[in-house]
């Protein structure tokens, strides 16, 4: 958060800390969510699947399915905001608002959770804000998030390829960045 909102550390866990209140707010059934189109998914994947050499395909999507498979159902199901990352806060020095619900709908809070931390490689110091403002942190917690952490890296590294494919552009040292945590 710190280098492209241009706030010092103390305001950076500041921040995460008004963020963590936020997903809890998500959470809580208190901001309307719409689900994510499966045609939507459909189409990244295809593209996803044209774009990835087919063994390269086949080693990540086996090891997303262990991945997954180890990881038990969330303990409940809520409204999440799933795509939590810096161009989509506005900081208006009263409030932290969070927009482009674009990917909203019911899912896991620790996702939403695992993919702010990695979006913004949150030091533990980060971490502890984010889950403070977010009023819950225990062992189970932060496993979860873990867990999830690398899935996120899984959904975000296909998503860029996906951008790409499109077009867009991107960040080479980060898809490179994303394919070594992926390698781990």
């Amino acid at each position: 958060l710190s280098d492209e909102l241009h706030h010092s550390k103390s305001e950076e866990e500041s921040l995460a800390i008004v963020l963590g209140g936020g997903v809890e707010k998500i959470e809580a059934g208190r901001v309307k969510v719409r689900a994510l189109r499966e045609e939507q998914l459909r189409k990244y994947i295809a593209i996803l699947d044209s774009l990835v050499p087919a063994a390269d395909a086949a080693v990540l999507s086996r090891r997303l399915a262990g991945h997954r498979a180890k990881l038990p159902p969330p303990a409940r199901i809520a409204p999440c905001h799933q795509d939590l990352h810096h161009r989509n806060f506005v900081d208006t020095g009263d409030a932290l608002l969070v927009v482009d619900w674009e990917y909203a709908g019911p899912g896991d809070g620790a996702a939403d959770l695992a993919a702010c931390i990695r979006y913004h490689d949150l030091d533990s110091a980060g971490v502890d804000a984010l889950l403070g403002g977010y009023g819950e942190d225990s062992p189970e917690l932060r496993a979860r998030i873990a867990k999830l952490g690398w899935i996120f890296d899984c959904l975000w590294f296909g998503w860029n390829a996906c951008a790409a494919a499109s077009g867009l552009p991107v960040n080479r040292e980060l898809q490179a960045h994303l394919a070594a945590r992926l390698a781990r």
